[in-house]
């Protein structure tokens, strides 16, 4: 387990809020853990889509059997169904490994949630989802939320840590998959921000529900991202340019210099 993980529970813990690490119940593959959430929640949340493609009674019943946040896993897919503390910071891990994908800080004022994170190379496959050309640098993590009755809450603050293996990582930026649309948006575009913690770990903010997958900025990308101030420019990028004076201010400075420089300036003597 990464030294930042150790490092953000030791503070979580000063703070008063359980950190929780669920064991993973490993399964062969997604037919398989499809049968053991029938059978434990008597509905399966679907992977590639919307939680609101469920039927609402399906829903509902998901929400009224979470008694306790369970863990899923395959080689490619890992899938949480969470019951929602306030006080309780949940860690998922990636797929295949122990070491953490994304802890949970605060998924708002709802009763549950289902959350499932795939590696970047597996978006296609396990969530439908095609991702544009970049360097990724976390686990696409896509979350879904339910109110008590199990109506999906979707705009609704949400605070969690993404991870990445690079500890050297300064700067992260976020794309954004909104209501289950394919279409990426940055994540300041839409509200949020995202701020490097400790080595590895990058606290993400949020208005509303999404999938997320953290990928590195560049400064010649042609989009606005990452910590830069202007396009391409500014934060770990080069400074942006000065802004030209506008043309009467510019007029009016030429104008002081004229009037300064001819003999008897001063239009009273």
């Amino acid at each position: 387990v990464s030294a930042g993980w150790l490092e953000l529970q030791s503070a979580s813990c000063s703070r008063g809020i359980r950190f929780v690490r669920r064991p993973k119940v490993i399964l062969p593959d997604r037919s398989a853990v499809a049968s053991r959430l029938k059978n434990q929640f008597g509905a399966v949340p679907p992977a590639a889509q919307p939680l609101s493609s469920l039927p609402a009674s399906d829903r509902a019943l998901l929400v009224s059997r979470i008694n306790v946040s369970t863990v899923l896993a395959t080689t490619t897919i890992v899938q949480a169904i969470i019951k929602v503390a306030s006080n309780e910071s949940l860690s998922v891990d990636a797929p295949n490994t122990t070491e953490p994908a994304v802890v949970l800080s605060d998924l708002g004022n709802v009763a549950a949630a289902v959350v499932q994170v795939v590696a970047p190379s597996q978006a296609a496959a396990e969530l439908n989802l095609t991702l544009p050309t970049k360097t990724y640098a976390s686990s696409v993590l896509k979350i879904d939320r339910m109110a008590s009755d199990g109506s999906v809450v979707s705009h609704e603050p949400i605070v969690f840590t993404l991870y990445t293996t690079d500890l050297s990582l300064q700067v992260m930026a976020v794309l954004v998959f909104s209501d289950g649309s394919t279409q990426a948006q940055d994540i300041r575009n839409q509200g949020g921000t995202v701020t490097r913690l400790v080595p590895g770990a990058f606290n993400v903010t949020m208005t509303h529900t999404s999938t997320f997958v953290g990928y590195v900025p560049n400064c010649t990308d042609g989009e606005l991202n990452g910590d830069e101030t202007g396009l391409d420019c500014g934060g770990s990028c080069q400074p942006c340019p000065s802004p030209s004076p506008s043309p009467s201010s510019s007029t009016s400075v030429a104008a002081a210099a004229v009037l300064s420089s001819a003999p008897n300036a001063n239009p009273w003597t």
